[in-house]
């Protein structure tokens, strides 16, 4: 504004009418575009809520806990991080381990869904380490299952479907009953 100012403090003489329209046109073209780029970023913020929600929803349910919802709070400087609610509307406080980890996984999943008409989960596969190790059996299952739903290729390390091999000290094999339930469940 100050740069404005000291500028038509230097034009001499009349301007032209027309380019004095063209420069409000412009004016309210940026102010247009920036309430417009807003309006589309606060858009792919619930977008990308919504999608969250629905794989958070998809791997806690099952385990019939408490799990909330995943809502994203806008910060003071403009961006946002997810919190979670309880069904009343206030922020969960404490969560416990299990749904902090559920949240950020839910928010990988949701991005990756979220971009499936440009193809990103051919593009892209999920490679995790333990990222399940505090999730009960059923909501492991779960996480796999919605996994499979997102990724086409996932390479998730765990240890969960092991068992100690007779055979071998300190060796494990894999439990194969386990491993076909899972198949069978993502199938």
């Amino acid at each position: 504004k100050g740069v404005d100012a000291r500028l038509k403090q230097l034009s001499v003489g009349n301007i032209d009418p027309i380019f004095l329209r063209k420069k409000e046109l412009l004016d309210d073209l940026v102010e247009l575009t920036a309430r417009v780029k807003e309006k589309q970023y606060k858009g792919l913020v619930q977008q990308l809520e919504k999608a969250a929600n629905f794989h958070y929803e998809n791997i806690n349910k099952p385990t019939g806990a408490f799990y909330g919802k995943i809502k994203f709070v806008e910060t003071s400087v403009g961006g946002y991080l997810p919190e979670n609610f309880d069904d009343n509307g206030q922020r969960v406080s404490n969560p416990n381990t299990s749904q902090t980890s559920s949240l950020k996984l839910s928010i990988i999943l949701a991005i990756m869904s979220a971009n499936q008409d440009r193809g990103y989960n051919n593009r892209y596969p999920l490679i995790a380490d333990a990222p399940i190790s505090d999730f009960d059996p059923l909501k492991k299952k779960s996480f796999l299952i919605e996994t499979a739903k997102t990724f086409h290729q996932s390479i998730v390390i765990i240890y969960d479907f092991l068992e100690g091999d007779s055979e071998r000290t300190n060796r494990f094999k894999p439990e194969i009953e386990k491993i076909k339930e899972l198949q069978n469940a993502i199938e």
